[in-house]
């Protein structure tokens, strides 16, 4: 009898029953019923549960990672058909440009945009139309536009919406009529902003920043 008595008990140990703590509410009432009968027909039931668990375990992990797999195949496949567009105010100085494409390539790296375009609301090229009709004439479906600005103002809230209205018009009309137009928002108020403002400020401290003529 006690080798008999150790397999239950080892089986019992083996599938960690004290450790599946939804288990204890789910078969509450069966370990109540199992304490009116002997020991060991309550270690043969104790056991016998702990494997139905395992087994409910594992076909949830299973189907867990079946959905998370499909969610992550959801987020490729829309990755596929969108494009950013990344836009900046303009500047006679060049390197209002190359800032943002900077950004233009940093973000090209992330996971997600099938492509990345950089626009400007004026002074550079290429204009916001001339972008958007360029990514639908490619086939792209679904664009976001993207003000690279801090904060909303009269050229997030009125310059850039007017242009995105026109860029499918007109002629263009046929062109952008299938094509999802997303308008983003600013930077905003943001910690990672903060961050950036901290370390700059840092610097300017420690000399590295530009002297004031």
């Amino acid at each position: 009898m006690a080798a008999k008595y150790t397999k239950q008990k080892n089986c019992w140990k083996s599938h960690h029953w004290r450790d599946v703590k939804p288990a204890k509410t789910l078969f509450k009432n069966l370990i109540n019923r199992a304490q009116l009968i002997g020991k060991k027909r309550k270690l043969f039931m104790l056991c016998l549960i702990s494997i139905l668990i395992e087994a409910f375990r594992k076909n949830n992990t299973g189907e867990m990672k079946k959905m998370t797999k499909e969610a992550d195949n959801r987020v490729e496949r829309s990755g596929d058909d969108l494009a950013v567009v990344l836009i900046g105010h303009g500047s006679t100085l060049p390197y209002n440009k190359d800032v943002l494409v900077g950004l233009q390539k940093k973000l090209e790296m992330r996971d997600g945009f099938k492509d990345v375009k950089i626009a400007f609301m004026q002074l550079n090229s290429p204009s916001i139309e001339e972008v958007l009709r360029s990514l639908a004439e490619s086939g792209i479906k679904k664009i976001v536009a993207l003000p690279v600005f801090v904060a909303d103002g009269e050229h997030t809230t009125k310059d850039i919406p007017e242009k995105l209205k026109i860029a499918f018009e007109g002629e263009w009309e046929e062109i952008g009529r299938d094509v999802e137009l997303i308008y983003g928002k600013p930077m905003g108020v943001d910690d990672r902003i903060v961050d950036i403002l901290a370390d700059r400020t840092k610097e300017a401290r420690d000399g590295s920043g530009t002297p004031r003529s």
